[in-house]
């Protein structure tokens, strides 16, 4: 099997944060590994399951997973409470979820790297791209978050027909000025389409999309749903700083050292699309933002514009991770899927 050319990361566990993580969980995983499928693009999916709870079994076991991924190579790398004990705050956030990331991120073995989180929904164009399309390893790559009213999508519909009712569930978007929900007429014709399946591109349309999408302003919005950059990169970055904290803000302190270190920001253009699939309970959406402030150690908007002004001023990353960042030094238990067809 071909080496991956981007690995896919996203910390989880077994239990209800957010609502239904299981749901969203299996949704991802199984759009993604129909659309790898389709287009055979050489991925992988790194999920790092962080300090599940004793009382749950792991994620290999609690996951219904495809029978056939093609060429998606999909591994669960675990990191025990033992270790998670080890942080500090580790009794007040039972989730670090960028420390988490570094973990897959240093154990990745695609050419690129893209860190997301689990209720996204990564639509076929994209997939292609990723797969097969003309990256730049002097770029970082973003993409606008299409934010959906559904909590949940109905069974029984195939992977076209779920991307074609989340084009028409759209209430906001996570784009360079900011979240912003539109009126959703506009939103449905701005966006909405058929169940049909992806057509594929024109000769050279994907290299003149890509061309024009140079974005010199910081698409900080939504950015820990989706940065992408070379494996090289994120190892001269050291990942995102490990802080022990809530996650909030850690993600633009990790775009914006990838920005003053001298790459490039690319974000992706239509017909490439990234959904997210709405929730509540501590993920930190709008609605929650006060309440997470009051629960989790966290940085403020002053803390972040601290680091900002720093980066800023030092013109380099300014990482405070150690040469072990991601628990390099660490050996952790990993499961890989052995889909059904290769085992007959």
């Amino acid at each position: 099997m071909r080496a991956p050319r981007v690995s896919i990361v996203a910390g989880s566990r077994n239990d209800e944060h957010g609502g239904n993580p299981r749901r969203r969980t299996e949704l991802f995983i199984h759009t993604l590994a129909a659309f790898a499928k389709r287009t055979q693009a050489p991925l992988e999916l790194i999920l790092v399951e962080w300090n599940t709870p004793a009382d749950r079994g792991p994620l290999a076991e609690a996951l219904t997973w495809p029978d056939d991924p093609g060429p998606l190579v999909i591994r669960v790398i675990t990191v025990p409470p033992a270790v998670h004990a080890r942080v500090q705050n580790a009794d007040r956030v039972p989730f670090f979820q960028m420390i988490a990331k570094n973990v897959g991120i240093r154990r990745a073995e695609g050419t690129f790297v893209l860190a997301t989180n689990i209720d996204l929904l990564l639509n076929e164009p994209l997939v292609w791209c990723l797969g097969h399309g003309p990256l730049d390893p002097d770029c970082v790559y973003r993409i606008d978050r299409l934010d959906l009213v559904l909590r949940d999508l109905p069974d029984g519909l195939d992977v076209d027909e779920q991307l074609a009712l989340a084009s028409l569930a759209i209430g906001r978007v996570a784009e360079p000025r900011g979240t912003i929900e539109y009126d959703r007429a506009v939103l449905r014709q701005r966006y909405g389409h058929a169940a049909a399946p992806f057509s594929g591109f024109a000769p050279d349309e994907i290299a003149r999309l890509l061309a024009g999408a140079e974005r010199r302003k910081p698409h900080f919005e939504a950015c820990g749903d989706f940065t992408m950059m070379a494996r090289e990169e994120w190892e001269r970055l050291r990942g995102y700083p490990e802080l022990p904290l809530y996650s909030m803000h850690q993600d633009s302190i990790g775009l914006k050292m990838a920005l003053v270190s001298g790459l490039r920001q690319v974000v992706f253009p239509e017909p490439m699309r990234c959904y997210h699939i709405e929730h509540g309970m501590g993920w930190g959406v709008a609605e929650d933002r006060s309440r997470l402030m009051s629960t989790f150690p966290m940085l403020s908007d002053a803390d972040l514009a601290r680091w900002f002004a720093k980066l800023e001023a030092a013109g380099t990353a300014l990482t405070p991770n150690g040469p072990d960042w991601g628990f390099g030094d660490e050996t952790f238990a990993e499961w890989r899927l052995q889909p059904k067809r290769a085992a007959a």
